[in-house]
This record gives structure tokens, sequence and C-alpha cells, in this order.
């Protein structure tokens, strides 16, 4: 087989194992929509946190725009642009970071838990001005 198919291979394996890690860890099924599923935590009375997931392809990230209310999500990347190394970051529109995460072929995927405020943010990778995925958090 040639490099290629055996990193793609690979790089959908990785995958399907996240997302039976994600389906492990919550009690629900997660029922995605327009890049969100919502995540039980196990326990009734607790509320839900939703997922966002958001994948970074050659062309970039996918979906490019997400509007969400304001709250606490978990933010869920996955790089499959065949970057092997890239820095990941979140940040304010006005250029504040508030996360960064690296991305590497053993471990291509970004997860954590973030609390959005109203405004729009930013997600990216360092080197590529042209991957970017806006968030529009609204007032709930």
């Amino acid at each position: 087989m040639s490099t290629k198919v055996i990193g793609s291979l690979t790089t959908v394996v990785l995958l399907a194992a996240l997302t039976f890690g994600v389906l492990a860890l919550s009690s629900n099924k997660p029922s995605l929509a327009g890049g969100a599923a919502t995540v039980g935590q196990g326990n009734p009375n607790r509320s839900q946190v939703e997922m966002l997931s958001v994948t970074l392809r050659a062309g970039g990230f996918v979906p490019r725009e997400i509007t969400r209310p304001s709250g606490e999500y978990i933010l869920a990347i996955g790089n499959l642009s065949d970057v092997p190394d890239l820095t990941l970051w979140m940040g304010r529109e006005n250029g504040e970071k508030t996360h960064e995460a690296k991305a590497s072929r053993r471990k291509p995927y970004w997860r954590q838990q973030v609390s959005l405020t109203p405004g729009t943010y930013l997600i990216g990778a360092e080197g590529h001005l042209e991957w970017l995925c806006r968030i529009n958090v609204t007032a709930r």
C-alpha cells in the first residue's frame, strides 16, 4: 500500500477512536446538528454540555461559521489537513487568544471545554492565515 493510503487509513482509525471515546464519556449518544452535539454528563440533575465539532481539512475549517448562544461548550477539532504538526488556537476577533493546542500525527485532535460569552471568536492554525472558523456567540 502507498504511504498516502496508510496515512488516510490511520487518520480514519484515529477519528473513529476519538468518536468512540466521546461516546464512552457520555451517557447519551451525541446528535450532530450543524457542527454541534449534546454530551450528557451521566447525572440527570446536571446540565447538558453542547459539543462544537470542527474539522480542519486541506482547504480550511468545516464548518467555516457557527452561531450559538453564550454558555459552556466542548470544543472538538479534528485535523485532517495532512499538515502533521500544527498549533491550533481560539481567540476573540480582536486578536486576544483564549486557548491554544498542538495537533500532530499522533494526536490529530483537540478537545477542550470552553466558556463562551457574547461576541465573535475565531479558530485558526498558526502559519495558515486563510484557515479560519468564525464562532458568533449571542446572548442567551
